[in-house]
């Protein structure tokens, strides 16, 4: 968004500038950031270093708050003062269950809590007119279902994400499953039907390599669910547009 001239805020409360601007580098570089954080030979470091300069060229209408645990106060008393000066045209905040919380919700309950976050922001949306996009965490749960595919079940206390949220969705990569997950012989397999399921694994892993589905789970204004398949490059983090037939 940034990169085609619309003004954001980014409310970055697990990550600092550095990180970020170290995935922008990545992205404009081709340099994971893996490298970025080691020892780079002269082909590499003249790739950042041009890449660098390329990001100060463009002046990206990106502004970064990189406070902790920020509140629902601090957040929409900075997007108003932004949004009067500078316009903006989108907010994204990572994440939400480690905003702060107001005084007046200091001792509530959890659920509580988010509830008034959620809320909040969906107002201060409403108000600015302009997009938020919010980060949530997903239960763990996930990690131990049959079906690894993320539901609005799984996000932690989601029932206010649920009700505030006009679109949800999910990242799933099921690559990551399959390479954490490779068949095992058991006692009772033959080494025919197991090198079977080997062959099936191999190949499902090799169509699902470099791939993320998103999964829309809910579309106030559209159609859910939804998944839609795009390109993952998990060494420089970014996401993009397949370019390559699915049935390849």
């Amino acid at each position: 968004n940034a990169r085609e001239g619309r003004t954001g805020a980014f409310f970055s409360m697990e990550m600092t500038k550095v990180q970020l601007a170290q995935r922008r580098i990545a992205r404009t570089s081709g340099i994971s950031v893996k490298l970025q954080n080691g020892t780079l030979d002269d082909t590499q470091y003249h790739k950042v270093s041009m890449a660098v300069q390329e990001l100060r060229r463009m002046n990206l209408p990106l502004f970064i708050d990189q406070r902790p645990k920020l509140t629902l106060s601090q957040i929409r008393a900075t997007a108003r003062r932004l949004h009067r000066k500078h316009g903006l045209q989108y907010i994204v905040i990572d994440y939400l269950q480690i905003m702060g919380d107001d005084a007046s919700v200091m001792n509530a309950q959890r659920t509580y809590q988010i509830g008034h976050n959620t809320a909040g922001l969906k107002a201060l949306a409403k108000e600015l007119d302009i997009p938020i996009i919010l980060l949530a965490q997903v239960s763990r749960g996930v990690e131990k279902a049959e079906d690894k595919r993320p539901g609005m079940s799984d996000l932690k206390d989601s029932g206010a994400i649920e009700q505030d949220a006009d679109i949800i969705m999910f990242v799933y990569r099921e690559a990551y499953y399959l390479e954490r997950n490779p068949p095992v012989q058991s006692d009772r397999e033959n080494y025919t039907d197991f090198a079977d399921r080997q062959t099936a694994h191999d190949l499902l892993l090799r169509e699902k390599k470099g791939v993320a589905t998103i999964i829309v789970a809910k579309a106030r204004q559209g159609e859910a669910p939804v998944n839609v398949d795009i390109a993952f490059d998990g060494e420089r983090v970014t996401f993009g547009n397949l370019r390559r037939p699915r049935e390849s």
